[in-house]
């Protein structure tokens, strides 16, 4: 049996202190996009493309009413990632329509300017997170801070229709933040892939009008999301 000299122990030492290195490295790292096996650089302006795979509904109350925001498709108008996890973007939602105690009214259809049907968002502000849970999350806030109720606080946009809507003709919809999981959990969002599916997840507030209990919000439905210019993208935690 051969003995243990120093050097057979000081490399055992060396050998240790490497794997523990790698692994309180590997714990310790930011959530980060990739794309095509590598980190997005800051300055890379791969765009967001989105689509609706189903309706994508905001369900609140307003005055007793049970209200429902349904928008048969998504697009991002602008977006570009402003470091390797966070990325900034604007939400355009279309053929949008509003839905009192379950009968659509058109007065309340949505109508900015000269597109009806059209939902804008704010500028907002993404961020790839882990939840304490361990669940990845894309944590949205909006980069506008409005007086709403006397008080500032961030919108994420305004639900804008004609003055006979019987709910108000400029809903604002407040934060303070969305959370969006990859609907496949981690794995589906570590995969490497052109398309990923996206919906409401974790660590969401939001408020039509005021944060009261009646008027918390919520969405339903799914997201697929793509980069402009169709290579594999994934998110790693």
């Amino acid at each position: 049996m051969q003995s243990i000299t120093l050097r057979n122990v000081l490399c055992i030492c060396v050998v240790a202190l490497s794997i523990t290195g790698l692994a309180a490295a590997s714990a310790s790292a930011e959530p980060t996009w990739m794309m095509n096996k590598s980190n997005i650089a800051i300055g890379a302006l791969p765009t967001f493309w989105h689509r609706a795979k189903n309706v994508l509904s905001l369900h609140t109350k307003i005055g007793g009413n049970s209200v429902l925001v349904e928008c048969f498709n998504l697009e991002a108008l602008e977006g570009h990632f402003l470091t390797p996890k966070w990325f900034l973007w604007t939400l355009k939602g279309f053929e949008c329509r509003v839905k009192i105690n379950g009968t659509e009214n058109a007065a309340c259809k949505p109508n900015p300017g000269a597109e009806p049907g059209v939902v804008l968002s704010n500028r907002l502000l993404g961020e790839l997170t882990k939840h304490s849970t361990g669940e990845g999350v894309v944590l949205i806030k909006s980069t506008v801070e409005e007086v709403v109720a006397g008080v500032k606080q961030p919108v994420f946009g305004r639900i804008k229709s004609s003055v006979e809507c019987p709910i108000g003709s400029n809903i604002p919809i407040i934060g303070p933040q969305f959370g969006a999981r990859d609907v496949g959990g981690n794995k589906s969002l570590e995969e490497e892939k052109v398309t990923h599916v996206g919906a409401q997840g974790p660590l969401t507030e939001i408020w039509a009008l005021s944060k009261t209990e009646e008027h918390k919000a919520s969405t339903t439905g799914e997201v697929e999301m793509e980069l402009a210019s169709k290579e594999i993208w994934n998110g790693l935690l």
